[in-house]
């Protein structure tokens, strides 16, 4: 069973303990992140389907934007980037942001490999391998996650493209990323 670490739950446990629309749609076996003395463990892992499954809430309860998977993961990207993670930030350099940034990944997730490799000046490749707990929605955040760190470092442009799914049949999810240098 895949498992994320508890800062990645909390946010998510957070913002639907804050919506009530949001709180109306948790199913039951999932109700005890809601109780009052139910806390978030920073250090303990949870389950990843737990964790979609909460998302899912929220994204329901906000009345399913189009568009809005990728946009979570860019949010999550500046939170990241700005925060905890900003020594990973070399702004002015989106290659060298996006080559440092996958280790992030092993920050929240127990299983999977991320590697991000430069393919040129304003193209990288991203791979990821070995993950447990693949949907179409993890995939379409890191999509927007991806886009997010080239963005937070200055890249103008950029598109990112999941070109290989695991959700599809494929082996591994790859995402295609190039951008215009920052100005």
């Amino acid at each position: 069973m895949a498992h994320i670490k508890g800062t990645g739950m909390a946010q998510t446990v957070r913002d639907v303990r804050g919506n009530l629309n949001a709180r109306r749609l948790v199913p039951p076996h999932l109700q005890h992140y809601l109780a009052e003395d139910s806390r978030i463990s920073p250090a303990e892992w949870y389950p990843e389907s737990d964790h979609m499954e909460l998302l899912r809430v929220l994204v329901s309860a906000a009345g399913n934007p189009a568009g809005i998977w990728p946009t979570l993961g860019a949010l999550a990207a500046r939170q990241d980037l700005t925060g905890v993670y900003k020594a990973l930030l070399r702004a002015g350099d989106p290659g060298a942001t996006a080559q440092r940034a996958p280790v992030i990944w092993s920050s929240y997730h127990d299983t999977g490999r991320m590697v991000m490799t430069q393919e040129g000046p304003t193209a990288a490749c991203q791979v990821l391998t070995g993950y447990g707990h693949p949907t179409p929605e993890m995939c379409a955040i890191t999509t927007g996650y991806t886009r997010g760190v080239l963005e937070l470092a200055g890249a103008r442009e950029v598109e990112v493209t999941h070109v290989e799914c695991v959700c599809q049949g494929a082996e591994r999810c790859v995402w295609q990323a190039k951008w215009k240098e920052p100005a």
